[in-house]
Formats: structure tokens, C-alpha cells, sequence
């Protein structure tokens, strides 16, 4: 009898098959350590608590396939002689099962080279996908205007001029003005412009990007003394409960497939049409949770008993407040819909909160409400303040420090 005749010959060809794939993802198990890992993609020799999670997830998915794939293939090739007839009638099945994967993947092939096409001539959704890229680009525009401190202001110890109040402002990218290139044009430099028509005022731009509440403490704590100032602002945003390392783990959470999403979103532009989409509806079922629903969340509204980073909140306004030091709070409102002002519950808490600490709070949302959206942010994609969104809240806090006498004449030194 032929080789090619023998009825255990499909059976065999199949068991070689799955032996080969069970090696191919016996060995993407091994790419998945996390020592392999960090040694190619970090910089630092580390991976973030979420990273190792799903690694972990992912390396155990891929070995336990890997030994089923390779169970499958032994018991196929042991049993050739009772499975070879069985795996051959149904060969013409697996052919066009073949040809059909073969034509899909050659027709998601090129809708792949047609999206990046379209993709090469479309700004807004180039600026989407390569948004760290810009954040990056803009950094390296900005960074003559860091002083040695790496604020982006003029050096912290600089002398007072006679008849000079001073204002520190305390805050993340808000404050940091991110996407505003004119260094004259961010909100604190807007405040200081609107102060100084009464009498001088030098304000101190102790923004940071990033920043959440425990960093804010940090450059507080590192700064106050040496700026000495007759009033301390905390510009605070919705985020700033919200580590870096909780900002990174909700974004692997919002991804359809945690990490592996990361990848995809590089190198393919059908990949970043989709995952959006998908994300999306998963989110009106209610399978994954909404970024409103994330910042709740984080703050447990409207109770605040498990707020996030509350602590460091309050041990804000109190150092600010050391020494007789006048503080006030900003509350910055997210810039995407103001109809129905989502995140009121959160603003509720932070008013309470400041009231609670006899601190004034400003919520810059009234002062905002009014336009749209899309006018005050820096781009379609990018909801930090343009200039005219800071010019706005640069206003309305100049108007609540006058009518709370923050900066009295008597401040004068």
C-alpha cells in the first residue's frame, strides 16, 4: 500500500499540524515572561501592576492552549488508523474552510492599505492615533520655557517687587496650560494679567502634567516657602484622584483586548476605526464602564466615603492655609458636553469638602457653560483649555478672588 493510499496518513498529517502549533504557541508563552518583556518595551527594567496582570492572563491562556493543542494532535496521531477516513472525507470542508480564512484575509488586507490612505490625508484622525506622539512634540516645543524647577515659568526665586502680591497656583496640565503654545496665554499668565489691573500681582505657574492630588502636595510642599505667596490657588481638575498608574489601568480596562489593543492601535489603521466602535456599544450594554462612570467612581459620589486620594486633598488646603496664608479653590469642569453638567455630583463633593475646610471654592463650570465645547478646547481630541477657554476662566477667578478680598491691599508687603 502507498504512502499516499494509507488511511492514516490524514490523521498523521493533522496530529504533525497541531504539534506544530502547539509549539508556536508554546513559544509566544515564553515571549509573554515579563522579564522578555520589560527588557524590550520599558525603559526602566519595570512593567505597572496591570501589565504583569494581564501577562500573567495571556501566558496562562497560551500555555494551557498549548498542551490541549498538542493533546489533540498525540491522540490523532495515535489513533491514525481509526481517524485517517474520518479526517479525509471531510478534507474537502477544510479546504474551502481555507480558502474563505485565505479571502478574508486578503480582503481585511486591503481595507488595512485603503484605511491608511484615507488615514495619511485626514489631520484629525492622524492627530488621534498619534496623540502621545503630539504630547511629546509639544513638550520638546515648550521646554526653553521651563525654568530649573521644570515649571513653565520664570525662576521661582525671583525678588518681590514693592507693592508685588503673589499668587501660587497649584495644578496638573490645566494649570501647566498643555496645548497652548504661548507661554503668555495660559491660564495663570491670564490670571496675572487680569489681577494686575487693580494692583501688581506676580503669579506663579506650579503646574504639572499629570499631576494628581499626592504629586500636587509634593510641589507644594516644595514651593510655598520659597515663593512666599499672599494667596495659594489649587486648579483642580476631575483627574486629579486619579494615579498615573490608575489612568493607565483604566485605559488597558476601556481596551477591547487589554495590551494586545496597544499593538494593534500602532500598526493598524483598521484595527483604530474599530476598536472604537465595538468599545463603544460594549459600553451602552453596560459590559465596560465610562469614563464619567470611572471618575464617579473614584470620588464614590455623593457620599465621598472611599474618595480617592481624599486625604491628599485635604492635606492640600491645609498646608496651603499654614501661617495665615489665604488658598481658594479652582474646580476646572471636564470640557466635553456642558448640558447637563455629568460630573456635578463630583463638583457637589469638592464644595462641601472646601466648605467643611472654611476654604472658598470657585467652580469655573458657570463660567464655562455658556459656549460649546468644542470653542474652548485646544483640538477636536484634546479637551484641555484652549486660549480662549483660559482666558474665560482666568475671568471668572479674578472675579471671585476680588468679591472674596483674597487679595486685599492689606496683603501688600
Amino acid at each position: 500500500m502507498s504512502a499516499a493510499a494509507d488511511p492514516r496518513t490524514p490523521a498523521r498529517r493533522f496530529g504533525i499540524g497541531c504539534g506544530l502549533v502547539a509549539v508556536a504557541v508554546a513559544s509566544a508563552s515564553f515571549a509573554m515572561r515579563p522579564d522578555f518583556v520589560a527588557a524590550r518595551v520599558s525603559s526602566d527594567g519595570s512593567l505597572q501592576p496591570y501589565t504583569l496582570e494581564w501577562l500573567a492572563t495571556y501566558r496562562t491562556i497560551a500555555i494551557v492552549g498549548a498542551v490541549l493543542i498538542a493533546g489533540i494532535g498525540i491522540a490523532s496521531f495515535a489513533g491514525a488508523a481509526g481517524l485517517g477516513p474520518a479526517i479525509a472525507r471531510r478534507g474537502a470542508l477544510l479546504r474551502k474552510l481555507g480558502v474563505a480564512a485565505v479571502a478574508t484575509g486578503l480582503a481585511l488586507l486591503g481595507l488595512e492599505f485603503a484605511l491608511r490612505a484615507v488615514e495619511s490625508r485626514d489631520d484629525v484622525v492622524r492627530e488621534r492615533h498619534d496623540f502621545e506622539a503630539a504630547a511629546r512634540e509639544f513638550m520638546r516645543r515648550v521646554q526653553p520655557q521651563l525654568n530649573a524647577d521644570g515649571f513653565r515659568d520664570d525662576a521661582f526665586d525671583r525678588p518681590r517687587a514693592d507693592g508685588e502680591r503673589r499668587v501660587l497656583v497649584i495644578g496638573d496640565s490645566f494649570a501647566f496650560g498643555f496645548g497652548i503654545d504661548d507661554r503668555s496665554r495660559t491660564f495663570p499668565a491670564a490670571l496675572e494679567a487680569e489681577l494686575s489691573v487693580t494692583q501688581p500681582t506676580d503669579v506663579f505657574n506650579a503646574g504639572v502634567p499629570g499631576a494628581d492630588c499626592r504629586r500636587e502636595l509634593d510641589v507644594l510642599g516644595a514651593t510655598i516657602d520659597r515663593v512666599d505667596p499672599d494667596l495659594v490657588l489649587i486648579a483642580w481638575y476631575v483627574n486629579d484622584a486619579e494615579s498615573n498608574e490608575c489612568k493607565q489601568e483604566y485605559v488597558q480596562q476601556s481596551r477591547l483586548i487589554p495590551l494586545v489593543s496597544d499593538v494593534l492601535l500602532r500598526h493598524s489603521a483598521l484595527w483604530r476605526r474599530l476598536e472604537p466602535a465595538l468599545v463603544a456599544l460594549c459600553v451602552r450594554c453596560g459590559a465596560k464602564a465610562s469614563y464619567l462612570d470611572h471618575l464617579r467612581r473614584l470620588h464614590d459620589v455623593p457620599s465621598g466615603a472611599h474618595w480617592s486620594q481624599r486625604e491628599a486633598f485635604t492635606a492640600m488646603l491645609e498646608r496651603a492655609g499654614r501661617d495665615g496664608r489665604r488658598v481658594a479653590v479652582l474646580l476646572f469642569p471636564l470640557v466635553e458636553a456642558f448640558g447637563d453638567h455629568p460630573l456635578a455630583e463630583v463638583h457637589a463633593l469638592l464644595r462641601t469638602t472646601c466648605a467643611q475646610s472654611g476654604v472658598p471654592c470657585c467652580d469655573l463650570y458657570d463660567a464655562l457653560r455658556h459656549e460649546t465645547a468644542e470653542s474652548l478646547q485646544t483640538s477636536a481630541l484634546d479637551h484641555h483649555l484652549n486660549e480662549k477657554g483660559c482666558a474665560l476662566a482666568a475671568r471668572a477667578a479674578a472675579s471671585f478672588i476680588h468679591e472674596a478680598m483674597l487679595l486685599s491691599p492689606a496683603a501688600e508687603r
